[in-house]
């Protein structure tokens, strides 16, 4: 019996060893990979004023917006989010990692927490903390941690979503030029 466990051990230990080894040939390939689209989208990209709380949030029958918003000093696009909230009799906990790319190329993890009210005079409130932040002292940000697929398509929809506006807004620009020219003075 001895022998037989010794020798399931041992395969297991070849197996993890092989995983092992391509898991780290994938987090390379990975690295490499991301750092290219960072690189190539970031001047495509538009980077916002990241919000750090939000509050009083109330919808009447025509979603009335009263909102306070305090803003964190960074400018970033979120790139992935994983909810852990839940849902309660009466409305929704909120509960999110969010892993944020900012300007300069780096990442910042945040926190999201707070409640949603369901209700009449539906509301929500929800504060923003930063978890994890690359600079002196603190701990890098390893985008690797998370998924990089979603890293990148969350960097695809920021890039899609800013074409779709300039393409807006170069139509709208585009109209109103052809108006101006039919009433030259």
């Amino acid at each position: 019996m001895y022998k037989k466990l010794e020798s399931i051990v041992n395969q297991i230990e070849n197996v993890q060893n092989d995983l092992s080894e391509v898991e780290k040939q994938i987090d390379e390939i990975d690295a490499v990979r991301l750092e290219k689209i960072i690189k190539l989208s970031k001047k495509g990209l538009t980077f916002l004023r990241i919000i750090s709380s939000k509050c009083i949030h109330n919808c009447n029958g025509n979603c009335y917006h009263n909102d306070e918003c305090e803003f964190f000093e960074y400018r970033g696009i979120l790139v992935s989010s994983i909810d852990n909230g839940g849902k309660r009799d009466t409305g929704y906990h909120i509960e999110d990692q969010e892993l944020w790319l900012l300007e300069d190329g780096t990442f910042i993890e945040t926190k999201k927490t707070g409640y949603h009210d369901y209700y009449q005079n539906a509301w929500w409130n929800w504060e923003r903390e930063i978890v994890r932040q690359n600079g002196e002292g603190d701990i890098k940000v390893d985008p690797l941690l998370w998924n990089v697929d979603d890293i990148i398509e969350g960097i695809n929809t920021g890039l899609k979503e800013r074409l779709n506006k300039l393409g807006e807004r170069t139509k709208a620009q585009k109209e109103r030029l052809e108006k101006l020219q039919a009433i030259r003075i």
